[in-house]
């Protein structure tokens, strides 16, 4: 836990706690209102709510704002930033669109869906080779706006189809 020493409305140090006050022992919800006005301290506030696509936080000198300490604010990228956020998170989605195709290149090989070769064998092989296709798509020309589609759930020759719910159920207590 970080805290900041305060000399009226200046922070003169920020630190860990244990740094700052080591012959003091703490309880573990950390110390109370009464602490802190005796010890001239205000807790640091290490995170503030911002838009990563188009913020970012920068460090700046100590300051007080309400009942915390602050060392970082919000900062506005520049289109450069931006666009390279944007790429990043393009190739972060290409590379996970390759990576679940490489984990479901078994399911186009034509004798996993073929009753005479392979028993079991999947049903649904023509869902996977539709949905490898989007995934496909996405892998070669990823964008920052992407959305990989749900992978289908694997259906096999063996396995009972799981019966249709009919009426309501009660949960009884």
């Amino acid at each position: 836990m970080f805290v900041g020493i305060i000399n009226g409305t200046t922070v003169t140090q920020v630190g860990d706690i244990n740094d700052l006050f080591p012959n003091t022992s703490f309880p573990p919800s950390g110390p109370d209102a009464a602490w802190y006005t005796e010890n001239s301290c205000l807790p640091v506030n290490l995170y503030i709510p911002y838009d990563p696509a188009t913020q970012y936080l920068e460090s700046v000198p100590p300051y007080i704002n309400g009942e915390y300490v602050y060392v970082s604010q919000v900062a506005q990228m520049s289109p450069e930033m931006i666009a390279q956020y944007q790429a990043s998170v393009a190739s972060q989605i290409g590379a996970q669109a390759a990576a679940l195709l490489s984990a479901t290149d078994w399911t186009t090989i034509p004798s996993v869906a073929d009753p005479a070769q392979s028993n079991p064998y999947l049903t649904n092989q023509a869902e996977f080779i539709s949905w490898r296709s989007q995934v496909r798509a996405i892998a070669v020309s990823p964008t920052y706006t992407s959305v990989i589609p749900a992978e289908p759930a694997q259906q096999w020759s063996n396995q009972p189809t799981p019966p249709t719910p009919t009426g309501s159920s009660t949960v009884v207590a």
